[in-house]
């Protein structure tokens, strides 16, 4: 139930590394809990050996039903984990990307300053040539827009609802 009601994964890098706290402390308290698991798997199978023989595929239901539940509440730990450390490496790397957007910015200006300042040559495919790099870096300026527009732009803050209910007089 903890795992299924976690919520999601918060944008913020402290509140997320708070998560991963949480998340590491479930997970050190289920990996303490399988020696329980194992203990009543052993128990339910020395029943299973002196269980009267309508019993047998109740037990043998309950066992399987104890293991398969296991199983998957590990496996839902094993991949928030994994969900944990992709997103922490984003995080991070939006963290760094204000720092690297000013150096790519000269970058591209003084590539553009550069060019600008050489002669514009007389022979067509030499133009054709400048005309593709220029494309070229046109295609570069534009590639880096989905990390530029999450940096720039400001989180959304929820909507407050600024429709009143009328009052009892008016009706």
């Amino acid at each position: 139930m903890e795992l299924r009601f976690n919520g999601q994964l918060l944008d913020d890098q402290d509140e997320c590394v708070d998560q991963i706290g949480d998340h590491k402390r479930f997970y050190e308290e289920l990996n303490e809990k399988e020696s329980e698991k194992n203990d009543t798997l052993v128990k339910a199978n020395d029943i299973l050996l002196k269980c009267h023989s309508d019993a047998v595929s109740v037990i043998r239901q309950w066992i399987t039903i104890i293991q398969s539940r296991w199983d998957e509440v590990s496996n839902w730990s094993r991949q928030r984990d994994h969900r944990f450390e992709e997103h922490i490496k984003q995080l991070r790397n939006s963290a760094e990307l204000p720092e690297e957007l000013p150096k790519w910015l000269t970058k591209q200006e003084n590539t553009l300053v550069d060019r600008d300042a050489e002669p514009l040559p007389d022979d067509i495919p030499t133009v054709e040539k400048l005309i593709e790099e220029h494309n070229q870096l046109m295609e570069e300026t534009v590639a880096p827009t989905p990390e530029l527009d999450r940096v720039c732009k400001p989180k959304q803050q929820p909507k407050l609802s600024t429709t009143r209910k009328p009052s009892r007089k008016s009706m």
